[in-house]
């Protein structure tokens, strides 16, 4: 699904920012309201993740043009509300809007878009990032990036879909990387593998 898919994307942001612990909860609804296919992932999604003293939120609406970052090249954006400004950062740049100034951007850098390939300082992603992962898995290079954060926000994006899955609201241990006191959502962390790609058993 999506959250798994661009989320991610996100997210990883928001954990790196506020050097977040493993959420205490997390609760997503939504549905196929718009696509009828084959496909069970659904076309529109709210998800919440609760960590002490802040909430997360995910919002996904892939069949509808109206999108609550308005004035963001790809109306898309990471927001972060805090108690004098709004910070809304994307990979093109940021802007920030105080809270005693309504309607009106007070800070805002604009980045060279990444496709304007006629740029003298244009700045591609995914093609450096193919080349450095292609080096990573022959022995090239050492990875970028830190192995648990990545972990932690896909962890994030699939407890999501979990919770999306069972219809409910789900506590999350970090430490233990469990579910306490609900067997079947925590009966879907793992799944039998195939031979051969069997995970090694902890401890």
């Amino acid at each position: 699904g999506m959250l798994t898919n661009w989320g991610v994307h996100h997210l990883d942001v928001i954990l790196w920012a506020m050097q977040a612990p493993a959420p205490v909860s997390v609760q997503c609804a939504g549905g196929k309201f718009v696509v009828k296919d084959l496909a069970d992932s659904p076309d529109t999604i709210e998800a919440t993740w609760e960590f002490p003293g802040w909430l997360m939120q995910y919002r996904y609406r892939g069949f509808n043009t109206f999108h609550s970052v308005q004035d963001r090249p790809h109306h898309h954006g990471i927001c972060f509300y805090g108690s004098e400004a709004t910070l809304v950062i994307d990979r093109h740049g940021y802007h920030i809007r105080e809270n005693d100034r309504p309607g009106q951007v007070s800070e805002r850098m604009q980045a060279v878009p990444y496709f304007d390939r006629n740029h003298p300082m244009r700045s591609e992603q995914d093609g450096p990032w193919q080349r450095w992962f292609v080096d990573c898995v022959q022995g090239k290079r050492e990875l970028p990036l830190e192995l648990d954060a990545s972990h932690q926000a896909t962890v994030w994006c699939q407890l999501a879909n979990l919770a999306y899955l069972v219809g409910r609201k789900i506590r999350w241990d970090g430490a233990r990387e469990e579910i306490p006191g609900d067997p079947e959502a925590a009966s879907r962390l793992a799944r039998e593998r195939r031979r051969g790609y069997e995970l090694p058993s902890p401890g």
